[in-house]
């Protein structure tokens, strides 16, 4: 690359608004730019030039939606095009053929550059010819009642220039093409396209002429996608097909194009001008579905002059400030001297609140939107609330609505009024290159405004709101009512957390993607941030809720196998009871999302005071805790690092030890925890056989192989037992007093076993180990072995209080001097970039595989079909036992 087409990157100031500028992004491979929206307008757009957007969900594209790695290739057919042809003066004759942002590699190109608007809601390509006459840019808004937005400009950098113009949109999709249609049968939907130009040539309308339909059955549509324009000069030309595009850079004419049937459908407006310093600006708006109503009505307005250039300018400035409203609510403008600073800090609030929203209105409730909530959740109890709800005012301070509902005496209902969440803005992670997560966009109702609704997976939500809680910390309570009351009875959590309740993962056999577990770590470190912020901020807070019973129970149907069927086979230790998801439905059925969660006979929720929501964690993690390793990965989905989910079984967590920790120090530092509060007799038995074990258990279990299988014999004895009682629900509850210091005691005893564990985590290098491996194949032995470091064991090390400053600088230095540091990037990869195995050298036998009873087995019988002996000498297994669970 020469120094003319070096890559660089700055801040700038233009047209009001302040922008992030890269010069010769070209030269870069290809990259995904999010355009956010004050409304349910998505975009994801690739460097490459096409694009996925649409509104609501993937099925509501304009453009076919597909994987990433398509999108950057798909340039030259789908999304933004630009042909321009440019007349020499002198000769009065085309010169050239100007093909804008198209790929050349090796070739000539105009400096490149892309923009985008520090709220993200705006982005901008801009191409200057390789000859310097002449510059073109365009640029993606939206705005909520036009859709999205494409404006064009095309300028002179001296004199005027005589070009022809043909530019726009290739490859829409019409409404009733479904994703499904769009990848598995594009050629079919292809033949049932309909795309017709109306209002003087202003407006495209693309639709089917039926819907894809195999039966014997009329099934007309009566939906489309509609693009109009505004700002092209008079005589322009459009075309609904790209059939012209050859003979337009061939020099041939342009005929319009009123009606293309069979084919897909593009918007290109032919155009020719002569281009002065001032520039041509056109714009496109795209928007879809629209109905026959709609599009009447929208025609009609076209056709008496709506839809002025700066009609569209002002709806797409008014989308930035909605964006940076909601920005704001999450104290997302920062001013420092390091722009790129406050600029991530921007972004990164940005995609905080897209995942787990923000509160639309402060700490101010609506009324109606809490009576829906309420209904929603629970019928019978929101009818006992009605008459006092009803009371209230149409908006009312958030505070003010909870002390009113506490003087009912009632936990029950408070619980409910403090579960409400007036969020907007939340959506779950799904786009083109997580294709796997569905998004569904809820922003704005139909009378625009803003709707109240927020969905994710569990860690997602919370460790989001981890963040949002700094700028609204009078929702502590609320958020803290939301983890624990979608807790499970056992200490887990539910797969999915929103507005309208939880939801947990489905066996579906033929889909490989869907597998059942328990989470784990997510139970320490995501409730551990709330408390603390929540203490921090208030420190009555906690304490108001020690002994009352306001906090749920998520019925989630996985069951944990006995301890025996656990070690014996650790990669297959959870059961799904189909008959208590049966059950969780019918309750939800009859009362509401609240069926989802643990209740009684009546149909009502089974609450909890908070020290029993604590001692369940403390019982779940010690029940799991590895003497000298960490926390066992034993529930199939224990890690919030999805890959660390290989480690189910054998892994063991040094990362979740380590928060746990911090817990135990934090709730040791408690005024409330020395307190009496309410629990389940089970629960109050099991603490007391775990304080037993732990103190006839020695330190000499986090080295010795012997004594820590025993003491995870034992464990897991007592966890049995506990769960056994857990899953029987209701008839297995009574409720009792714990005594006082019962939780103090119980952490204290944990302390010197989880301290003395972290430090056999040190290495010799000053790190620690994050993961480690257990092995229980030894009668009467846990035989624990290492993996390579990673960031994260570190991270939780530096956090969990355990290092002095002198380790932590110690650990700090370590850490900048290994292989997980990248000097070119100043930062930290989550592992080293070790050096792998190649093909022929894995699969592998070592000693102590070999040694295996089914091993010996197969070579005692030379089962030559089984086993392979290589020339070198080594043994391997044959292809179709490589992948067999039992020898993993």
């Amino acid at each position: 690359m020469t120094a003319g087409n070096a890559i660089d990157g700055r801040f700038l100031k233009e047209d009001d608004d302040a922008w992030y500028r890269i010069e010769h992004y070209d030269q870069m491979p290809p990259f995904f730019i999010a355009i956010a929206s004050d409304s349910d307008i998505w975009a994801y757009v690739s460097t490459s030039g096409s694009l996925a957007a649409g509104r609501h969900d993937a099925e509501g594209s304009f453009f076919p939606y597909e994987t990433v790695d398509r999108i950057h290739l798909r340039w030259e057919h789908t999304g933004p095009r630009t042909w321009i042809r440019i007349f020499d003066t002198d000769r009065n004759k085309t010169a050239d053929l100007w093909q804008p942002f198209a790929p050349k590699p090796g070739g000539a190109v105009g400096k490149r550059s892309v923009w985008k608007n520090l709220s993200s809601t705006r982005l901008r390509f801009r191409e200057e010819h390789t000859s310097g006459r002449l510059v073109f840019e365009y640029e993606w808004s939206s705005a909520a009642h036009l859709g999205l937005v494409r404006s064009a400009r095309l300028l002179s950098m001296g004199d005027p220039v005589r070009v022809e113009v043909l530019d726009g949109l290739l490859n829409l999709v019409p409404p009733g093409v479904s994703v499904a249609h769009a990848t598995t049968m594009s050629c079919l939907a292809d033949a049932y396209k309909w795309n017709e130009l109306v209002a003087d040539g202003r407006l495209g309308l693309f639709t089917l002429y039926a819907k894809i339909w195999d039966r014997a059955e009329p099934k007309e549509s009566f939906q489309a996608l509609v693009v109009w324009q505004t700002g092209l000069p008079p005589g322009s030309r459009v075309l609904l097909s790209d059939a012209q595009v050859g003979g337009f850079c061939r020099g041939e004419g342009v005929s319009e194009e009123p009606l293309t049937r069979g084919q897909r459908g593009a918007f290109l407006a032919y155009f020719s001008a002569e281009i002065d310093q001032r520039g041509k600006a056109w714009e496109l708006v795209i928007d879809s579905p629209k109905s026959q109503v709609q599009v009447a009505d929208l025609a009609e307005r076209l056709s008496t002059g709506y839809g002025t250039i700066q009609q569209v300018h002002d709806a797409v400035k008014a989308n930035t400030v909605g964006v940076d409203e909601l920005l704001a609510r999450g104290d997302a403008f920062q001013h420092s001297a390091d722009l790129m600073a406050a600029a991530h800090h921007r972004a990164n609030v940005l995609f905080n609140i897209m995942r787990g929203g923000v509160f639309a209105e402060g700490t101010m409730l609506r009324r109606d939107q809490l009576r829906s909530f309420l209904k929603t959740r629970n019928q019978p109890l929101a009818l006992e609330l009605e008459k006092l709800v009803n009371s209230w005012p149409d908006r009312i301070e958030r505070r003010e609505a909870i002390q009113s509902v506490q003087a009912t005496g009632r936990p029950e209902l408070e619980r409910l009024v403090l579960g409400f969440l007036p969020l907007t803005f939340s959506r779950r992670h799904g786009d083109p290159s997580r294709p796997w997560n569905k998004f569904v966009i809820q922003s704005r109702d139909e009378h625009g405004q803003r709707k109240i609704a927020y969905q994710g997976n569990w860690r997602d939500i919370f460790q989001n709101w981890e963040a949002l809680l700094a700028s609204e910390p009078d929702y502590a309570g609320s958020m803290i009512e939301a983890f624990l009351g979608a807790m499970t009875a056992d200490g887990y959590n539910p797969y999915r957390i929103g507005h309208d309740g939880i939801d947990w993962e489905l066996i579906e056999p033929k889909n490989p993607w869907s597998h059942i577990g328990y989470w784990g770590d997510h139970q320490v470190i995501y409730l551990l941030r709330l408390l603390e912020a929540s203490q921090a901020r208030d420190p009555t807070l906690i304490a108001s809720f020690w002994d009352k019973a306001v906090f749920s129970f998520a019925d989630v149907p996985y069951r944990l196998r006995t301890y025996a069927e656990q070690v014996a086979n650790p990669k297959d230790t959870i059961f799904f009871d189909h008959a208590a998801d049966t059950r969780a439905r019918e309750r939800v059925q009859r009362i509401g999302s609240d069926g989802l969660m643990l209740c009684d006979e009546h149909d009502r929720p089974v609450l909890a005071t908070l020290g029993e929501k604590l001692v369940t964690i403390l019982l779940a993690k010690a029940g799991s805790l590895i003497p000298g390793g960490g926390m066992w990965l034993h529930t199939q989905r224990p890690e919030w690092n999805d890959a660390n989910n290989a480690l189910v079984g054998n892994g063991v967590s040094v990362v979740t030890l380590a928060q746990l920790r911090r817990m135990l120090v934090f709730i040791n530092t408690l005024p409330c925890a020395n307190g009496e509060f309410d629990l389940s007799a089970a629960t109050l038995c099991a603490v007391g056989d775990f304080q037993s074990l732990i103190q006839r258990t020695t330190l000499d279990a986090v080295n010795n192989p012997v004594t820590r299988r025993t003491f995870v014999d034992q464990a897991g004895g007592i966890i049995e037992a506990w769960r056994a009682k857990v899953y029987l629900g209701t008839p297995g509850r009574q409720v009792v007093r714990a005594p006082a210091g019962l939780l103090t005691d119980f952490v204290n005893g944990l302390l010197p076993l989880v301290d003395a564990s972290l430090q056999r985590s040190r290495r010799e290098d000053d790190l620690f180990d994050s993961y480690n491996l257990i092995d229980f194949r030894t009668e009467g032995r846990a035989e624990l072995s290492h993996l390579y470091p990673m960031l994260e064991g570190q991270v939780a090390l530096l956090s969990s209080g355990y290092l002095s400053l002198y380790e932590s600088v110690n650990l700090l230095d370590s850490l900048f001097a290994s292989q997980m540091y990248d000097q070119e990037r100043r930062s930290f990869l989550l592992y080293p970039d070790r050096q792998l195995p190649t093909f022929l050298e894995r699969n592998r036998l070592d000693e102590a595989t070999l040694a295996l009873p089914i091993v010996q087995e197969i070579l005692s019988s030379r089962r030559t079909d089984l086993l392979e002996k290589q020339s070198d000498g080594t043994v391997r297994f044959a292809s179709e036992l490589s992948n067999r669970s039992d020898l993993e």
